[in-house]
């Protein structure tokens, strides 16, 4: 079936510009122009007719351009100008951090008895949602900027760098938390790892911008609730926020060099793509730690 939809639209696509070439030579008829014209139509015709998993397995290709392995430039280049904001929103983080009253502003939202906060709590799935949706959204066929592998490995390194920016803040900050808890309050890990889905999913999604503005609203909202609940105060939402999106467009900046460096000799050597890859995945629990394991299939 892939060979016949590959026949057709071989036909489809060069087949008329031949035919062009060959009504642009001198002493072509007006009749050579209405055979022309006539075969042009059958074969369109002819695509309209394509059976239905033809049109899906070409849709689900066409979805997988702009594989890292021949990265476009405008995703993966770095502009200086993309550091502004999320170095800004660390900055005010930072100096929110030290002065009282800019620290303790809650918007109402902080409940008066802050210490009765335990377990589960909406913001722990929200979190999660933007990167999500980057999956999601692929699934339903909305066309995307990269694979699902591509994909998966720029979640990976924007999650690996936003990880350790903020594992590392709260050991040296050493912050309190609003409830007393611990001293892990500095910057917010989930407000992290929420803008980071979100600065992912718009730009993965960049021709719709629409996407990225609501991944960027769950993100506020998932933040908001870490200030609500107590776990946080409005600095450290405001910081891990900036930390989330830097660590998403260091992902897009170094992931094309970094595979290729990895990968490069093994995808030369046997001529592979992005779509000769893939990932498995295993979910696992040792009645004390439960996760996934993730494997590179090539």
């Amino acid at each position: 079936m892939r060979k016949n939809a590959i026949i057709v639209l071989f036909l489809t696509i060069f087949l008329p510009n031949v035919l062009s070439a060959r009504m642009a030579q001198p002493g072509d008829t007006a009749a050579a122009a209405q055979f022309h014209n006539l075969q042009v139509g059958n074969m369109v015709s002819a695509t309209t007719v394509l059976p239905e998993d033809t049109v899906a397995t070409a849709q689900r290709n066409n979805s997988q351009v702009g594989s890292l392995f021949s990265a476009p430039v405008e995703l993966h280049k770095f502009d200086a100008r993309e550091l502004i904001v999320p170095a800004a929103l660390v900055g005010i983080g930072a100096i929110g951090s030290q002065i009282d009253f800019i620290k303790e502003m809650d918007f109402g939202l902080r409940d008066l008895d802050f210490r009765k906060h335990h377990g589960f709590v909406i913001e722990d799935v929200l979190q999660y949602v933007p990167l999500a949706s980057v999956y999601a959204l692929k699934l339903s066929g909305v066309k995307s900027a990269h694979s699902y592998l591509d994909a998966t490995v720029l979640a990976a390194g924007s999650f690996c760098v936003t990880g350790a920016a903020v594992l590392l803040l709260k050991k040296v900050v050493d912050e309190e938390r609003p409830n007393g808890r611990d001293f892990d309050s500095f910057p917010s890990g989930h407000a992290a790892k929420a803008f980071m889905g979100a600065e992912l999913l718009r730009r993965e999604y960049k021709d719709t911008p629409v996407i990225g503005y609501a991944g960027y609203a769950v993100a506020a909202a998932s933040s908001l609730m870490r200030v609500k609940h107590s776990e946080h105060w409005l600095p450290d939402i405001i910081a891990g926020a900036g930390i989330g999106i830097l660590g998403t467009q260091v992902a897009y900046w170094v992931a094309p060099s970094l595979q290729k460096i990895l990968f490069g000799r093994l995808i030369d050597r046997k001529g592979l793509k992005s779509s000769d890859f893939a990932f498995v995945g295993m979910p696992f629990s040792n009645g004390e730690v439960t996760g996934v394991s993730l494997a590179l299939v090539f």
